[in-house]
């Protein structure tokens, strides 16, 4: 079991907030030089295990919207050209709904980015304000590497 973290001074408050806003690099480097402080350790592999996972989640997001887009615009051409070869024009429908497929895709891609952000911000928020503040599955892998 390991030992408890303790809420800190306010110098380790505001570096643990920074730790967990500006980024992997910045956050491996506090790692490494705040040894002593198991606050800002915590805070600061934590935020770089929610990068990695964002950057992979991120990564295969951008994959399925890109896919959505070109394969929207395979179907809208197809559509479209089976709708100017009959008179009733049957494939219309299919071709404006395939033309939306890209704004879903990368819809997916804005609502997993504004995750990522508010989750970074509130545990900026909570490090500054000295809650030790675990992220559900990344927080407990932290508190046992740390």
């Amino acid at each position: 079991m390991p030992e408890t973290i303790q809420p800190p001074d306010k110098d380790s408050n505001i570096i643990a907030a920074l730790s967990c806003l500006l980024g992997v690099l910045i956050a491996l480097i506090i790692y490494f030089l705040k040894k002593e402080d198991r606050y800002v350790r915590f805070f600061a592999l934590q935020a770089v295990v929610l990068d990695i996972s964002f950057g992979v989640i991120f990564f295969c997001v951008y994959i399925v919207a890109a896919v959505f887009m070109f394969g929207g615009q395979i179907v809208a051409i197809g559509g479209g050209l089976a709708a100017a070869g009959t008179n009733n024009g049957g494939a219309a429908p299919l071709a404006l709904a395939a033309m939306a497929l890209p704004f879903l895709g990368f819809g997916c891609v804005g609502i997993v980015f504004l995750t990522y952000a508010v989750l970074k911000l509130y545990t900026a928020y909570k490090a500054y304000s000295g809650v030790v503040y675990r992220i559900p599955y990344i927080g407990a892998f932290v508190e046992n590497h740390i």
